[in-house]
């Protein structure tokens, strides 16, 4: 059995190159945490089972289950799990979509740069 981590961070998306840059990226400001990635809704789902994600940085536009999906089975499995959606896609509905699956913040990629630190701060600050 794994040792309990501070937190725990899993990132959804399944570009490779986004995938890992986003993990090297937190990796450098989140030094605490413990980092995983999942290319797909399924492959997140298998890890939220083993490894309980404290935070998940889940892509809308995912193979198969999209991660609105993703993001009510995580829930299921982990209710505490907070959910930020990174995505491209700015309309309403993908945005209420997001909201009735329980995410907790909305960031579009273009502007992860400015919002996706301090949110997921904010939100790893609520889990304790």
């Amino acid at each position: 059995m794994r040792p309990q981590m501070a937190e725990t961070i899993l990132i959804v998306d399944d570009h490779d190159t986004v995938r890992q840059a986003l993990s090297r990226w937190l990796a450098t400001v989140f030094h605490d945490c413990l980092i995983m990635t999942a290319a797909t809704g399924e492959e997140a789902l298998a890890i939220a089972r083993d490894t309980p994600p404290q935070v998940v940085v889940m892509d809308f536009g995912l193979p198969g289950m999209n991660g609105a999906e993703a993001t009510r089975r995580i829930k299921a499995i982990v209710p505490t799990a907070r959910v930020v959606i990174l995505t491209i896609h700015d309309t309403m509905a993908y945005r209420m979509d997001a909201a009735d699956a329980g995410v907790s913040a909305y960031v579009l990629k273009e502007d992860m740069q400015a919002q996706l630190v301090p949110t997921l701060k904010t939100l790893m600050a609520d889990c304790g």
